[in-house]
């Protein structure tokens, strides 16, 4: 794993991030809509407007390479297979054995 997400979506993006910048949070990227914050070595937390009605899966595991992506989708399997996101990442949605969702991704 290279690192843990929390992907939240935010119903104002500006208070968000005027509230992640204050508790100290460094920006790592901006995008259309969002903004990721570094959450200590290998955490981050990712705020979004809301584009759609569902929200992200309330964690997300960012692997290396989108290889890496494919092979754990063969192994555990997903909601759907792995597709390209808006932001241009590539992954897919599995849930636990109680049906908790997880984001698997990997950068562009």
């Amino acid at each position: 794993m290279k690192a843990l997400w929390a992907p939240l979506e935010v119903t104002s993006l500006p208070s968000s991030v005027a509230f992640y910048t204050a508790l100290g949070l460094r920006t790592l990227e901006t995008f259309d809509g969002g903004v990721v914050f570094e959450a200590g070595a290998g955490g981050r937390i990712e705020v979004v407007a809301p584009r759609t009605s569902s929200p992200p899966p309330p964690v997300a595991l960012e692997l290396s390479t989108w290889a890496a992506v494919d092979a754990v989708y063969e192994r555990v399997g997903g909601d759907t297979p792995p597709a390209v996101f808006p932001r241009g990442h590539y992954g897919f949605v599995a849930r636990d054995p109680d049906g908790n969702p997880l984001l698997i991704w990997s950068e562009k």
